[in-house]
């Protein structure tokens, strides 16, 4: 596969950048030069020397201008496969039969603005950048050979144009849900009609935590989207579960996950309701209350109404924690909103709530050091 590339001589700054390992150049560092350049085009970055340093991925929109691709001179497809095949190999031990797993995590396994999911025997590709899109048929070749998944989808994520938003990469669009293998229990995904590729594998720290803390307890799920959280406090004995969620398709997602574990649905477990208006006016108490708010800050411009927004979250769900050994989990999954901003937040009448466990990405949402950006998820186990 031949590529067009054009040649980008880099600035001092922005070589520091690039030799520090972190992925992103963001648009006020490189020139004004690039707004010439098509989208998701193929830079070619030397130095003053003209000498290769990298190469790079241009956008013209948004605050990142490049993505550095970390490739040898002359790009190849042969090497990208290869990089390809060593992340299919790493992941390996999370391919259990029947399960779900992040086999790409966009930068996190140098792949910058790309993600592929994996639902038993479907993966779910996510391109972020255009440029991705004349490299998939070769990618769901090189992982089909390489795991026996023969069904794989491409989904555009929200915020990319394109008349298709689901086609089939290799076999055609399976039907959903899609049902995977977690914990003894079976779990729907819904990539042509759900959130992102149909479900939030990256919340499986929690969905392993909660067996342990809902036997017995109240429980009150906001934000359920599908319901993973319910199915799982309700499995493991919890007293009683309400989900509460304002998109009705959730509902029926829901439903269809308690159908897959033989369970049925009552009549007022489940309240279509736009979250902070009903944490506003409900009333009682709960053993567990969990906050999974959607990304309520996407640009660093917006952090500090986000932030405010966070605390109100907090505020509002508190009267709704028992005083009795009542616990809050809540989780943030904005990367701007960083850990120790979130945790000034957790205050009840003056004194700090107790932070009694922290966690972040499970271990296939491959993460590097030098890209904090990358760890974009924290929650939070919380008591009085």
């Amino acid at each position: 596969m031949e590529l067009k590339t054009y040649r980008y001589q880099a600035s001092k700054k922005l070589l520091g950048i690039v030799r520090s390992g972190h992925p992103w150049i963001y648009r006020g560092i490189s020139s004004s030069a690039m707004d010439a350049l098509p989208p998701s085009s193929l830079l070619r970055v030397v130095d003053g020397e003209n000498h290769f340093v990298t190469y790079a991925i241009y956008e013209p929109v948004g605050i990142i201008a490049m993505r550095l691709l970390r490739t040898p001179d002359p790009f190849s497809l042969s090497h990208i496969l290869g990089k390809l095949k060593s992340v299919v190999r790493k992941k390996s031990a999370f391919a259990k039969d029947g399960s779900a797993y992040r086999l790409l995590n966009g930068e996190g396994d140098f792949f910058p603005g790309l993600t592929c999911d994996i639902y038993s025997s479907v993966s779910v590709w996510q391109p972020y950048l255009q440029f991705w899109d004349k490299f998939l048929p070769a990618f769901a070749e090189t992982v089909e050979t390489l795991t026996g998944i023969s069904s794989h989808i491409c989904k555009l994520p929200g915020g990319r144009k394109g008349d298709l938003r689901v086609y089939p990469l290799i076999g055609s669009i399976p039907d959903e849900p899609l049902i995977f293998d977690e914990g003894g229990l079976k779990f729907s995904s819904f990539p042509v009609t759900g959130q992102k590729t149909g479900f939030f594998l990256d919340l499986r720290m929690i969905r392993e935590l909660l067996p342990s803390m809902v036997k017995g307890k109240s429980v009150l799920n906001c934000f359920a989207n599908s319901g993973a959280f319910s199915l799982i406090a309700r499995h493991h004995g919890a007293k009683s579960v309400f989900s509460v969620d304002e998109d009705e398709r959730c509902r029926e997602q829901y439903l269809s996950t308690l159908t897959a574990n033989r369970y049925s649905l009552g009549n007022d477990e489940w309240i279509t309701a736009d979250v902070w208006d009903f944490l506003s006016n409900a009333t009682g108490s709960f053993d567990i209350v969990i906050l999974d708010p959607p990304n309520i800050c996407r640009r660093k411009s917006s952090l500090e109404p986000a932030m405010k927004g966070f605390r109100k979250l907090v505020n509002l769900a508190l009267p709704l924690v028992s005083k009795k050994g009542g616990k809050l989990l809540i989780a943030n999954c904005s990367g701007f909103m960083k850990r120790e901003l979130c945790e000034k937040a957790f205050v009840e009448d003056g004194k700090r709530l107790k932070v009694l466990k922290h966690g972040s990405l499970p271990a296939d949402h491959s993460t590097i050091k030098k890209f904090p950006e990358g760890k974009y998820l924290d929650w939070w186990l919380l008591g009085r």
